[in-house]
């Protein structure tokens, strides 16, 4: 897996921003506030679905909507890109293969599932989870997880290792087994009892079922014939009931048609008066339909009469105004003139001022040349004098950085580490280690012979049963091979020698065990001592080379050891700091003198000839000024005389137009008077026309609504005919006495049918427990199999919570025991100590001196740089135990360390970066931009997060 792009806009502190990532070491450099931790964040969110907040908190304030965007690619080798938009109310995701630009996934659900493909992490695992507490675990916690009750540690780390899944299998199974005792065999078991109680009243219920079944034979038959009347009774009066309803229907009917018309009649009245009262209006609007017309001709006309009225006044103001015009512009030619002579006046004198100023800068560049020459030779001679002081200066410098950067060196350095014998210690263990070798072997040759003496004596043992008396098995008397003695005693005495020797070849094993008990001490050991050696070798050599660097860079011939180094070191950086004070040049400062005050005067003389340019230039200016003021003036005298010739022409232009409507006031007061004279016939045609519209529309109405009564009438005239037949064929006495036989046959039905009913139901309930009887005789073998079943069952279930229970102890055990040792060889790279990290039962992390093993710390006894060393080595070391993810982030990983140690995790972090894709190093100084492959500095303008190129 490999990042390879993220874009965010309007997300925390950025607008919009693309950050680019590299293989190798990704280094985010920054101010607190930069925008940094927001990078990690955004990751974290798109790719592993991981926020400390709500999706709407990532949003730059006061922003509704924003977007993250990363491109990165899969274990399969193809590039994905996962964007999620974010908004206040909707948000949205989805992942494109970047490859064919094709949608894949566009739900939450569904793209995190496809993420756990792509990047081989299995279903079970929480990416979110994972990000929080292995691949990027956040600053705060870095240390704090270490650090808290022992109880709350085992709890958090049994969770990340998944060990807490065994306690719950274990609880699961023992829910299991719980479940099988009591919601299984126990009800079981009562099961089985019941139906035992149950199949006691078996032969009864099946001699009632038939009894019941011969009576109800003959209880169906009566019930049929009586059924067979009472059907045929229900039919005549279901005749005579629909006679009468249809009499009652055509009553109603009759009633209805008869309102209807009545209602018609009405309406038909009503719509008559205002039929009428349309023909009136119709009438009167025919007769003042010419008034009507001319009070509309003459209102169109006094439209057009007010525009001509309006225009003669216009027109009138207009010459009137353009007479006033002529006058004034003949008064500002006048004034015009005048101030064109003020200027020309004012620009003779300026032009006389301008040539005085010109000979006084012509001397002034004369003296400036001389200056410059004379400064120029001086400046050269100032150089040559500098680059010499100037050299000596910077050796000096060199010299003492060097010096003061070794000084402190020495000051940290532990040099006693240098006269310790590896050698000697490492070839003592392993002569050590070569007896343990040695007792191994012995071991098990003490072991062979055990196993020889055992079959020897089972041998004995199996034989012996053939010894009669302690007599020989052949000759039944005493064995001569023995010299008489008993055969029985003798085979005892061999036995009780072979017993002896094994419990002596036991004695001789266990001394051996003991002996070789320490073994994997001594390889623990011999490991630490040959990094240590390792270690002590790359120092000694560094500071040889160190040593020779001084002896190179001061150019004097010095004696320095390590007995002597660090006052030899002070010795030189004092003596350079004293030459440093001390250097100067007389010579140079003299000529730095001269050379000021050459460029004072020059200086000087530049600032008259400035002053006078400026002068001259201002004079020019107004000049310039009073010349387009003359020209300006000029050519207004130009406007002003084209204006006259216009205003001229326009007046007779004016007057010809006021001709054109003289006589509109007069027509304009002639058509008011028609207006007013047609203007009642206007109003009486307006206040009638709505009614007079209607009449064609009331005529249609008068003629439906007469049609509607004629066809009201003759349906009356034959339901009344309808009505008379039906009284011929209806009879109420008849309707009655068929009511009262229905009744009587109902009830004697209705007898049958409830003894029936009740037979019927008795006989399906003992239907129902016979066969749930016989069914339970069935039931009752396979409650006994099942029983036996689940008892076999919860024993499995019994074994398997056992192991279920053992199983995270040694799991736990495992894994701490990779971590401690993976996290001791990280830490020595760090800190170059002797010391060996163990991580207890309950995650306690202690740090053991190898040297001497009673040294003991745990971690909150350590500083907080050293914390966070230890820390970052087991959260590495689990990082490569955990997950199968290739990349890393460390979030200010060198918080709290001194400048050393900041440089031993840099190299620890290049070393670490070799087995991933990628590592993300998060921080505020530049520890890491030496070993970085990509440097992405960040800064914050105006409370915007941006890259700083």
């Amino acid at each position: 897996m490999k990042l390879i792009e993220l874009k965010l806009k309007n997300i925390k502190t950025y607008v919009d921003e693309t950050i680019k990532f590299s293989d190798g070491i990704n280094c985010i450099l920054g101010l607190n506030g930069s925008g940094k931790s927001s990078i990690i964040e955004s990751i974290g969110y798109v790719l592993f679905n991981y926020s400390q907040r709500t999706s709407n908190n990532l949003l730059r304030y006061n922003e509704t909507k924003g977007s993250i965007s990363l491109k990165f690619i899969g274990n399969d080798d193809i590039t994905y890109q996962i964007i999620r938009n974010i908004r206040s109310k909707n948000s949205s995701i989805k992942i494109i293969n970047v490859e064919n630009n094709q949608v894949l996934y566009e739900n939450v659900s569904d793209v995190y599932a496809f993420v756990k493909k792509i990047l081989n992490i299995p279903k079970e695992k929480s990416l979110s989870k994972m990000f929080e507490e292995i691949i990027a675990v956040p600053q705060g916690t870095f240390v704090n997880a270490f650090l808290d009750t022992p109880k709350n540690r085992k709890e958090n780390f049994d969770k990340l290792f998944e060990l807490d899944i065994y306690k719950i299998l274990g609880d699961n199974t023992k829910k299991l087994i719980d479940i099988l005792d009591k919601q299984y065999i126990y009800e079981l078991e009562k099961e089985k009892s019941l139906i035992e109680g149950q199949l006691f009243d078996y032969d009864n219920k099946v001699q009632e079922k038939n009894k019941l079944i011969e009576y109800d034979k003959e209880l169906e038959k009566e019930k049929n014939n009586s059924f067979l009347l009472y059907n045929k009774k229900e039919e005549e009066k279901q005749k005579q009931e629909q006679i009468n309803k249809e009499y009652i229907s055509l009553i109603n009917k009759e009633k209805e048609i008869n309102a209807s018309v009545d209602n018609l009649n009405i309406v038909l009245n009503e719509t008559n008066v205002q039929y009428n009262n349309s023909k009136v209006a119709h009438e009167i609007i025919m007769q003042n339909e010419f008034g009507y017309n001319m009070y509309l001709k003459t209102s169109k006309e006094l439209i057009q009469n007010e525009i001509d009225y309006n225009n003669l006044l216009e027109i009138t103001k207009i010459i009137e105004s353009n007479k006033k015009d002529l006058i004034s512009i003949e008064e500002q030619n006048l004034i015009i003139n005048n101030s064109i002579i003020d200027c020309k006046k004012e620009i003779g004198s300026h032009k006389q001022t301008i040539i005085d100023k010109n000979s006084l800068i012509d001397e002034k560049n004369i003296i400036i040349k001389k200056d410059n020459e004379a400064l120029s030779i001086l400046k050269e001679k100032e150089k040559e004098l500098y680059e010499q002081l100037n050299d000596r200066k910077t050796k000096i410098t060199i010299c003492l950085e060097k010096l003061k950067s070794f000084y402190n060196y020495l000051l940290l350095i532990d040099k006693d580490k240098y006269v310790i014998n590896y050698d000697e210690k490492l070839n003592e263990i392993n002569y050590k280690l070569q007896d343990i070798k040695i007792n191994k072997e012995k071991i098990n040759i003490f072991e062979k012979e055990k196993i020889e003496i055992n079959s020897y004596l089972k041998n004995i043992e199996n034989n012996q049963q053939y010894i009669l008396d302690g007599k020989c098995p052949i000759f039944k008397e005493k064995c001569l091979n023995i010299k008489n003695k008993s055969l029985n005693n003798e085979m005892e005495n061999i036995i009780n020698e072979n017993y002896e020797k094994i419990k002596i070849l036991n004695n001789k094993i266990d001394d051996l065990i003991s002996k070789c008990q320490i073994e994997e001490q001594l390889i623990k050991e011999k490991e630490v001592l040959e990094l240590s050696k390792i270690e002590v070798e790359k120092e000694k050599e560094r500071y040889i080379s160190n040593l020779n660097e001084i002896k190179a860079i001061v150019e004097i011939d010095i004696e320095i050891n390590e007995n002597n180094d660090l006052d030899v070191v002070n010795s030189l950086i004092n003596r350079f700091e004293e030459e440093l004070k001390s250097l100067t040049n007389s010579e140079y400062e003299i000529t730095k003198e001269k050379i000021n005050k050459l460029q004072n005067d020059i200086i000087s003389n530049n600032s008259i000839i400035q002053i006078n340019n400026n002068s001259i230039n201002e004079l020019n200016k107004i000049i310039d000024n009073l010349l387009l003021k003359i020209e300006k003036n000029e050519n207004l005298i130009k406007e002003n005389n084209v204006k006259v010739t216009n205003i001229q022409n326009s007046l007779t232009d004016l007057e010809k137009n006021k001709l054109l409507y003289s006589e509109s006031k007069q027509t304009l007061e002639n058509n008011k008077k028609i207006k007013k004279k047609f203007e009642q016939n206007y109003e009486i045609y307006m206040s009638n026309k709505k009614e007079a519209d209607l009449l064609l529309q009331l005529k249609e109405k008068l003629d439906i609504y007469e049609l509607q009564i004629k066809q009201l009438n003759i349906d009356l005239k034959i339901i009344q005919e309808n009505i008379m037949n039906s009284k011929t064929v209806y009879s109420e006495e008849k309707l009655l006495l068929l009511n009262n036989e229905i009744i009587e046959l109902s009830k004697l039905i209705s007898k049958y049918e409830t003894t029936l009913n009740i037979n019927k139901e008795r006989i399906d309930t003992l239907n129902k427990e016979l066969d749930m009887l016989n069914s339970k005789k069935t039931d009752l073998k396979d409650i006994i199999t099942k029983i036996n079943n689940y008892i076999e069952l919860n024993n499995k279930y019994k074994l398997l919570r056992e192991i279920y229970n053992n199983l995270p102890k040694e799991l736990s055990k495992q894994i701490r025991k990779y971590i401690s040792t993976y996290s001791t060889v990280l830490y020595r790279k760090i800190s170059n100590e002797n010391i060996r990290i163990d991580i207890l039962d309950d995650y306690e992390v202690i740090l053991v001196d190898c040297v001497d093993e009673s040294k003991v710390k745990n971690l909150s006894q350590l500083s907080g740089g050293e914390q966070m060393s230890v820390s970052i080595a087991i959260r590495l070391a689990m990082l490569k135990q955990i997950t199968n993810v290739d990349i890393y982030f460390m979030d200010e990983p060198t918080i709290n360390l001194d400048y050393e140690r900041r440089i031993m995790v840099s190299e620890v972090v290049k070393d670490i970066s070799n087995e991933l894709n990628q590592l993300f190093v998060i921080s505020h100084d530049d520890t890491f931009e030496a070993i970085t492959d990509n440097t992405i500095k960040l800064k914050k303008h105006n409370n915007i997060s941006v890259l700083d190129m």
